[in-house]
């Protein structure tokens, strides 16, 4: 029996995606400021292999070092287990050791990457996070909330029946923004939206590579971005100043990286007093304006759909596939001003052909 079972365990272990660093409980990785006194702030990361995978919460403190112009000294610890969830995490007991082991500003929580696409998941996370938040709050610190990513668009996930739940990357980010935006308002969490910079860099590069081999884990490429995007909540600065590039990401896109993600849009969730998680979520896409918003309306390859008036977000709507990417390059190289600025032109280019297609 016990030879069966190593047999098995070897099988999964070569089965799994190759990750640079294990799981366990970090020590506290703590950056360089590089101007003026040093500003402190200190975050625990709680989460699985889509954290630890090629020392990310590394990458972090490494990019606060390079930021020229910051005061700022990040001291980041990690506690992850490979597929682990925020109720194993619970469990385990070793993250509420670190958690009261010592003062946090934040604790950020990255929750089983596929927990918001069914509803029992979404119910336990529930119950779940509301525990953590709880713990984090008693412990004076912020609770945060890593959103990841959709699995990579193209791969088996979206073709083997054993995922239909999935639907497709547009559809299972859409879940993971919509539940995590619930439990955001009900519990007050600050969110951090890996998952939509994932989508708007890979509408303006779909070359860069984001994915491990198995279309879920992060490349040094995803692990990055998700980095960056933590550096931008946790120092409250904007990456562009920074300079750190890790092995497996070259000069150039890094630099792009840290553009995009220095576009991206902060979202606050306002706390919810009463109410259940998954009661306001929205599963219409309205095609009449609400206050702030332009909405475009159409009906692209069977959609109805809408963009908000932000160039990344149209960029994460070409990425989810309502439109070509070539449609809208076109349409940019036919207008100078498009060429002067090719973010705003994309969503100018979104407005265009969805009015034409209304009229048609």
């Amino acid at each position: 029996m016990r030879l069966f079972f190593a047999f098995v365990l070897s099988l999964v272990m070569l089965s799994a995606p190759a990750q640079a660093t294990v799981p366990g409980v970090s020590e506290v990785m703590t950056s360089t400021a590089r101007a003026g006194e040093a500003r402190r702030v200190s975050a625990l990361i709680i989460g699985n292999s889509y954290t630890h995978g090629n020392n990310m919460p590394r990458m972090i403190a490494n990019i606060a070092s390079s930021d020229a112009g910051s005061d700022v000294v990040l001291e980041i610890q990690s506690v992850t287990k490979s597929g682990g969830t925020l109720g194993s995490h619970l469990r385990d007991g070793r993250a509420l050791k670190a958690l009261k082991a010592r003062k946090w500003d934040y604790v950020v929580l990255q929750e089983q990457s596929l927990w918001a696409l069914r509803p029992e998941t979404v119910e336990q996370t529930a119950v779940d996070m509301r525990q953590w938040v709880d713990e984090i709050k008693k412990a004076g610190a912020k609770p945060a909330l890593f959103i990841t990513w959709a699995r990579q668009p193209g791969s088996f996930w979206y073709t083997d029946r054993k995922y239909a739940y999935l639907k497709s990357p547009q559809y299972m980010q859409e879940q993971l923004n919509k539940n995590s935006d619930a439990l955001a308002r009900q519990l007050g969490l600050v969110t951090v939206r890996v998952g939509d910079a994932f989508a708007a860099a890979q509408a303006q590069n779909r070359k860069w590579p984001f994915f491990a081999a198995d279309s879920s884990h992060p490349s040094a490429v995803g692990s990055y971005m998700a980095a960056l995007m933590l550096y931008k909540t946790l120092a409250k600065r904007s990456p562009e100043g920074t300079t750190h590039a890790p092995a497996g990401v070259s000069a150039d896109a890094a630099a792009q990286l840290r553009t995009i993600v220095a576009a991206m849009p902060k979202k606050k969730a306002k706390a919810k007093k009463n109410g259940k998680i998954g009661e306001d979520w929205d599963t219409t896409r309205p095609t009449k304006p609400g206050v702030g918003e332009t909405v475009l309306s159409g009906n692209v390859s069977g959609y109805d759909w809408r963009v908000l008036a932000l160039p990344q977000q149209a960029a994460a709507t070409l990425y989810y596939g309502y439109l070509k990417p070539e449609t809208v390059a076109e349409w940019i190289s036919a207008h100078p001003d498009g060429r002067k600025n090719p973010d705003e032109a994309r969503l100018l280019a979104l407005e265009a052909i969805a009015e034409a297609n209304e009229a048609g």
